[in-house]
């Protein structure tokens, strides 16, 4: 990166023949494309009426197949969650990110898990489960079995998926805008096999509900009378009670004071410092994400029509990631790696990092350097910073083809073969460096602008190109 005229000029990776000299070599990985179909197309089966990317049962709906039961027969029901209630759920799935981000790269790390048509993903703490959550009821010295039953279930399931015997509880009682306590309780569990058995059983009684459209043969909702947003249409008046199997499971809980202490210190240096977050997206089109982390557009007047059409594919999208991550033999999973003073995710699949793409092309695209640089350089470079974060010179591209109908070229899983990854390390920092001054000086014409392709295209027009580049026509 140069500086002409007060001005940053990035010059690092900018063009496709930039990355393909960074490559050495690309190849197909047939074992690895085997491996992910079948858990793709195992998904299917077994699922009642949900939608191929709702094909698996979770881990969440096990804690309460009854309100499972009905999220998915009546899905207009989240619609009538209470928006106190949706800032709560919010607020809980923001602070297991920050929880992540607060602890150290080689303490945490989130495990993609599946058994038995059964997914979940779990918070790995150093070398065992752990369940973070955020309340304002909690001490050391509440009995937390008794009180909450439904966590205790969770890690229960978790202990049982990983086949280790014990994990802990992680409780952040917050307190406003004040600095929170952090309360640690490890539990350790007894039969892991029974366990497995009540999560196969509840997983076929759900199942066998929603092929049945009949909700009889499940247990009452814990919620039930507690302002579950089901209750309109639910039987769990006449149902027979929720029995907590697992939870039964526990053979010790204890809370640990000195862990508590420690995380809570680490957790609140964290949240009460200044930070910005960056993604892998910021550094690679910085313009793009300026516009829309600081300036979010307004809403038009006149709905976009193709806007539904784009919710459902990002729906799709979704649950196909949700497959390939969950697929048992690949053991997908992420860490937050410590960089220049941020911290990015480094996704692994059988521990190569592993970018997830879904390109457009009708017929898949060649092993070849040149031209997968030309048309995934995005997806290069956020496989190449991760390489170089994690150290390591290969990685893997999967890529599933939206368009292609046949099942047997709809994946390929490409292995990228880098010569060396300091210059993807070089571009996170000089990326990082252009963006922090950016922020600084409040002058977006700082950044370096978008590849063209990324501006207009075709019918593609960048919906923040007249604030970006007001002067782009007398160019």
């Amino acid at each position: 990166m140069v500086i002409y005229l007060g001005c940053y000029i990035d010059i690092m990776l900018e063009r496709p023949e930039d990355i393909a000299e960074t490559i050495n070599l690309i190849s197909l990985s047939y074992g690895d494309k085997q491996a992910i179909m079948k858990g793709l197309l195992e998904g299917r089966e077994g699922s009642g009426s949900r939608r191929f990317m709702e094909g698996l049962v979770r881990v969440t709906d096990l804690l309460n197949p009854k309100r499972a039961y009905y999220s998915e027969v009546y899905p207009e029901i989240a619609k009538e969650i209470p928006h106190e209630r949706r800032e709560l759920m919010w607020a809980g799935v923001d602070f297991q990110v920050e929880f992540a981000y607060a602890v150290s790269q080689k303490e945490y790390a989130e495990q993609f898990v599946g058994m038995d048509g059964i997914i979940g993903r779990i918070d790995i703490f150093k070398d065992y489960p752990v369940e973070v959550k955020r309340t304002k009821d909690i001490s050391g010295e509440t009995d937390i079995v008794h009180s909450r039953p439904d966590n205790i279930e969770q890690l229960g399931m978790y202990c049982a998926m990983t086949n280790i015997k014990w994990g802990r509880l992680i409780f952040f009682n917050y307190k406003g805008e004040d600095p929170g306590m952090v309360y640690s309780f490890r539990i350790e569990f007894g039969d892991l096999g029974a366990i497995r058995k009540v999560m196969r059983e509840r997983k076929m009684l759900l199942l066998d509900a929603w092929a049945r459209r009949d909700p009889s043969k499940l247990p009452a909702c814990p919620w039930f009378g507690r302002g579950c947003e089901a209750e309109k249409v639910c039987d769990c008046k006449d149902s027979k009670p929720f029995g907590y199997e697992i939870a039964s499971e526990v053979v010790s809980c204890s809370f640990e004071s000195e862990e508590s202490n420690r995380l809570t210190k680490r957790l609140n240096e964290y949240l009460l410092a200044p930070k910005s977050k960056l993604t892998y997206w910021d550094l690679i089109l910085p313009r793009k994400y300026w516009f829309r982390r600081d300036k979010p557009r307004e809403i038009d007047d006149e709905p976009d029509t193709s806007a539904s059409e784009r919710l459902s594919w990002q729906n799709v999208k979704r649950g196909i990631e949700m497959q390939i991550k969950h697929t048992p033999e690949i053991m997908f999973k992420r860490e937050y790696i410590d960089f220049d003073e941020e911290k990015f995710p480094v996704e692994y699949m059988r521990n190569i990092p592993t970018v997830i793409t879904f390109p457009r092309f009708n017929t898949p695209l060649p092993p070849e350097t040149p031209k997968i640089s030309k048309f995934w350089r995005e997806d290069i470079l956020r496989l190449g910073m991760q390489c170089a974060l994690a150290n390591r010179n290969t990685g893997r591209l999967i890529a599933y083809y939206q368009n292609i109908k046949d099942i047997n070229t709809k994946l390929e899983v490409y292995m990228i073969h880098f010569k060396e990854v300091e210059t993807y390390r070089e571009f996170m920092r000089s990326r990082i460096d252009v963006l922090r001054s950016a922020r600084t000086n409040n002058d977006v014409n700082i950044l370096p602008r978008c590849p063209e392709v990324k501006c207009r295209y075709q019918n593609h027009t960048c919906e923040y190109l007249d604030e970006c580049q007001p002067d782009r026509d007398a160019l």
